[in-house]
């Protein structure tokens, strides 16, 4: 199960990185798409000399039709020749200021100044104003069948929405999410760690009780043993002081106290001395009074040998 759960997971974030990839190509693709459409198209900046036109009617049938790009290239006016297809501004009050992409019939002279005659191919007739030298916006280079209907829906405000904020707000969306997920696993590692760490300091704390239970139960012993030492001290001393005769002249006690008792304690501690020699060497006389008269008699028992 973890195995299948694990590849589900990989074949899920590989076909969400491709899917991201490609959303972002096509974002970017298409907020290029619309700057060219907003600067290239029917403008007179062009990019890199090249300029866009839509085609808006079929009177150029024969080379492109309705809804069709029309790439021109700036050109040198006075290298055109008849039979070139141009792109120029009208000065017809039909249609004053459009840019018209016609063939170009032969060149002529309107109020002073130098122009084309130009037609469409569809019908053959001569445009009614004549194409100004100073008008022309380039040479017609080649067209892109049907893409013009694609940059208007992009000049629309739906086609905005639809091919450029939400593929662009998705893209964000998705990434937030990412980035939503990445913190939580973030925080996630954050408190396991400060679980372990946690542990072990409650594992540090649990030791240094036992080490302070320990101290404390050492220190109980000691002090029983040193109070019973000071109690059997204290019984010993206190039968010393027992024995010291009691009986002693009011006077002498009260000029020097402190004489006297070490007197009477030294004489009665020298006569406790004196009994205990008196009595080991009793005991001693007795042991060796018993071994003289037990070897005579061992002596007779012992066999005569013949």
């Amino acid at each position: 199960m973890k195995a299948s759960s694990t590849n589900v997971k990989k074949v899920f974030s590989v076909v969400r990185r491709v899917f991201t990839i490609l959303l972002l190509v096509f974002t970017v693709f298409m907020m290029i798409f619309t700057i060219i459409s907003v600067t290239g198209i029917e403008g007179d900046s062009g990019l890199l000399g090249y300029r866009l036109y839509i085609v808006l009617s079929d009177s150029m049938r024969e080379d492109f039709g309705v809804g069709d790009i029309v790439v021109a290239r700036e050109t040198d006016v006075s290298s055109l020749e008849e039979g070139d297809i141009i792109s120029f501004r009208s000065i017809d009050p039909a249609n004053y200021d459009e840019v018209i992409t016609h063939k170009i019939k032969g060149p002529t002279i309107y109020e002073g100044q130098a122009a084309y005659i130009t037609y469409g191919t569809t019908t053959g007739d001569e445009d009614a104003y004549p194409a100004l030298a100073s008008n022309i916006q380039g040479k017609f280079v080649f067209s892109v069948p049907k893409a013009g209907y694609v940059f208007q829906y992009l000049r629309s405000s739906v086609g905005y929405v639809t091919l450029i904020f939400i593929p662009f707000l998705l893209l964000i969306v998705m990434e937030g999410v990412r980035f939503v997920m990445l913190l939580r696993k973030y925080r996630g590692e954050q408190q396991k760690e400060l679980a372990v760490e946690r542990a072990l300091i409650a594992e540090e704390k649990k030791k240094t009780e036992k080490l302070i239970e320990e101290l404390s139960r050492l220190q109980e012993d000691f002090g029983n043993k040193s109070d019973s030492n000071e109690q059997n001290s204290t019984e010993n001393l206190d039968e010393k002081f027992e024995e010291i005769p009691k009986e002693i002249p009011e006077e002498i006690f009260e000029e020097n106290p402190d004489e006297v008792l070490a007197e009477n304690f030294e004489v009665s501690m020298g006569e406790s001395l004196e009994e205990n020699e008196e009595n080991l060497n009793k005991e001693r006389e007795e042991g060796s009074r018993e071994s003289s008269e037990e070897a005579p008699q061992e002596s007779l028992a012992v066999p005569k040998e013949e």
